[in-house]
Parts: C-alpha cells; sequence; structure tokens
C-alpha cells in the first residue's frame, strides 16, 4: 500500500517538478551544444580544442540553481545570465587564439550566430517559465445574484431577497 501512495505521489508531482526544470535542462543543452560546436569549428581549422572546466563550472552552476531556486523572474534572469556569460566567454578565448586572423574571424562569426540563435531559444524557454501569477479578485462579502434586489436602507420595506 505504501509503494502504491508513493507511486500516486509521485506520477502527480512528476510532470510539475519536469516544467518546472524545462528551462533549466535547455540552458544545460545549449551550454554543451555551444561547446561542442566551438570545439568543431576551432579544430576544423587545426587549433587546440578549448579546456571543459569552464563548461563544467557552468553546468554545475546551473544545476545548482535548479535545485536551489524556485522558478521565477529570478531564477530565469540568472540563468539567461550564466548562459550568456558562458557563451561570451568561449567567443573571447576564440578571439583570443594566435593563428590567421581571417580563420579566427570566421569561426568567431559563426559562434556570434551560434550564440544568438541558442540564446534567443532559451529566453523563450525562460518566459514561458516565468510567467508571474496574478492575484485572484477578491470575494465580495456579500454575494448578492445579478437577479436579486439590492439591499434596502433600514425602515425601507423594500428589503432584498436575502433579508427576508
Amino acid at each position: 500500500m505504501k509503494k502504491a501512495a508513493f507511486a500516486l505521489l509521485i506520477l502527480l508531482l512528476f510532470p510539475l517538478c519536469a516544467w518546472s526544470t524545462e528551462s533549466i535542462g535547455t540552458a544545460l543543452n545549449i551550454v554543451e551544444d555551444f561547446s561542442r560546436e566551438a570545439n568543431i569549428l576551432i579544430e576544423s581549422r587545426g587549433f587546440e580544442p578549448l579546456p571543459s572546466a569552464e563548461k563544467n563550472k557552468t553546468t554545475e552552476t546551473l544545476k545548482r540553481i535548479r535545485l536551489t531556486e524556485i522558478p521565477g523572474k529570478d531564477r530565469s534572469t540568472k540563468v539567461y545570465g550564466v548562459v550568456s556569460s558562458y557563451t561570451e566567454s568561449v567567443v573571447e578565448s576564440v578571439r583570443s587564439l594566435k593563428g590567421k586572423r581571417e580563420d579566427i574571424e570566421e569561426i568567431t562569426a559563426r559562434l556570434e550566430k551560434l550564440k544568438s540563435g541558442m540564446l534567443d531559444g532559451l529566453r523563450v524557454s525562460l518566459v514561458a517559465e516565468s510567467a508571474e501569477k496574478k492575484e485572484p479578485r477578491p470575494v465580495p462579502s456579500l454575494d448578492l445574484s445579478p437577479h436579486d434586489e439590492p439591499p434596502a436602507a433600514p425602515g425601507n420595506d423594500k428589503e432584498g431577497i436575502l433579508f427576508r
């Protein structure tokens, strides 16, 4: 019985957890894909691949944000900032490579284009996650039907249906 209750609880909570971490998963995929594409472009021109220490640090930061921050505007801002900072640092690392300027400029241009497309996709994912909840309308203290007569002043014979 306990196993069935636990399984039911997991089935009920899993979609909520999966929805709340969708943008973090997108951010992790962007970091991984951007790193892979940058290394492919760099190696195709004969340069050494970039070290993976910064990618690992960024991945750990995103995983920590996933566990510690609640979904909302602040978390979305942090996630976007981390990913944007990482992609910009990769582009700067490519710019600082020693070699043919034409090759480096071509790699940098392709990475900038890739970066802007990936960050736009992340922004869409983050906007969907950080939709703010609207406050519910206040409930009136006296619930009247639209077909009901409003309450009359004291001493008036015409009292509403609620006051009969």
